[in-house]
């Protein structure tokens, strides 16, 4: 007997894309990731795409055109290069939520957050209660364990 031969099978669906600004007719072209340059078929202008985002960048939507930005973490804000408007790049901080001990992420200002879990409302600064760890018991046994949540 011998065995048939092994096939390399691609994933499945489309390959990653993104979005630029055609920089002759303005038009929104879609190309696929990693590419360098990309041709408008409305106008036939060459456009450079821009780096692929790595470890040291994020990405942010331009709250003037709506095009997708990235720039380099620790960055306080971002102007667009389409429209020039100047977008301020939401900072977010962490906490523990006093009732479920799950990890909940929050911007920075608030003053209290709503567990999406347990429905806990836990006051930033505060974390679990003393002795409370993890529970794996779901969503029902997790208001329990947080006592008073």
């Amino acid at each position: 007997m011998s065995t048939p031969p092994m096939y390399f099978m691609p994933p499945a669906g489309p390959p990653p894309h993104s979005h630029l600004v055609c920089g002759g007719c303005q038009a929104l072209l879609m190309y696929p990731q990693g590419a360098s340059n990309v041709r408008c078929s409305r106008c036939g202008h060459i456009t450079t795409a821009p780096p692929v985002a790595g470890a040291d960048a994020a990405q942010i939507v331009c709250n003037g055109c709506r095009v997708l930005l990235s720039y380099p973490r620790g960055a306080q804000s971002v102007q667009c290069s389409v429209c020039h408007t100047i977008s301020p790049v939401p900072a977010y901080a962490h906490l523990v939520c006093a009732g479920c001990s799950i990890m909940l992420m929050y911007p920075v200002g608030a003053q209290s957050v709503k567990c999406s879990v347990c429905h806990c409302v836990t006051p930033v600064g505060a974390g679990p209660p003393p002795g409370a760890g993890p529970s794996h018991a779901g969503a029902a046994g997790a208001a329990a364990v947080g006592g008073g949540c």
